[in-house]
């Protein structure tokens, strides 16, 4: 059994986390997909880090999400769920974020809130008290120390286990921006962006429109003549 640990705080995390975390997936995704009762789950883009998550992941793995309630609130460990098993596919991907890119999607059987500060992790690990920088399974001296005091991973992650972390409250749905509950209510928007001439990729949109939903300050980085300016445009029309 390993135990992952899993960054969850940007501003297109903060609202995947009300699509999947701290709420199910929508009944007729599960349907479509035929993945029963697994109503929780999350993403990953392949690539980049070295880690193959098909073919690392398990199940009975523990995993531990690094995750804000919503945008200018403190990070801090929030949820604790153990993997059922893993799928590489970006129609469920897009299905239940939007967004095909995260098609490495491990499904969930038990997710439960926790309460874990970087300080707090800290002082059972060798790691310094940060954020987490990418996603990493824990080390094997962590993992020991875990199994001599508590037997098993899944034993330690549910040590942590409150009803009412603090801080601050539990992620519910109310805590995403209002304006976009709906998760396919920027369709328009892409087609819009269509039709004007001008191509953008879709996951590229929607992460510019998470992001200034989060927090109306976003700074846009890339070569001149890439369409930076044009895309800030064409959504203020």
């Amino acid at each position: 059994m390993n135990l992952w640990i899993v960054p969850g705080a940007n501003a297109v995390a903060t609202l995947n986390v009300g699509l999947s975390l701290a709420n199910p997936i929508r009944p007729e995704v599960r349907q479509q997909f035929e993945i029963g009762d697994l109503d929780r789950a999350w993403g990953k883009m392949p690539g980049g880090d070295g880690i193959d998550l098909p073919n690392q992941m398990f199940a009975g793995d523990v995993c531990l999400f690094y995750t804000r309630t919503a945008a200018g609130l403190p990070a801090f460990y929030q949820w604790a769920g153990i993997v059922d098993r893993v799928i590489d596919d970006p129609d469920l991907a897009t299905a239940i974020w939007n967004d095909g890119a995260f098609r490495h999607v491990y499904l969930l059987r038990q997710v439960w809130p926790i309460s874990l500060t970087t300080q707090q992790f800290a002082q059972w690990t060798t790691y310094q008290a940060a954020p987490p920088m990418g996603m990493r399974k824990a080390n094997p001296e962590f993992l020991n120390r875990i199994l001599q005091e508590h037997g098993t991973v899944e034993k330690w992650a549910r040590s942590l286990s409150t009803a009412n972390p603090q801080p601050p409250k539990p992620h519910s749905i109310a805590t995403i921006p209002t304006v976009n509950k709906n998760p396919r209510s920027i369709d328009p928007i892409i087609d819009a962006l269509r039709r004007s001439g001008f191509h953008f990729s879709d996951s590229a949109i929607r992460n510019f429109y998470a992001s200034i939903r989060a927090k109306p300050f976003v700074i846009l980085a890339g070569n001149s003549g890439t369409g930076k300016s044009r895309l800030v445009r064409l959504f203020a029309e």
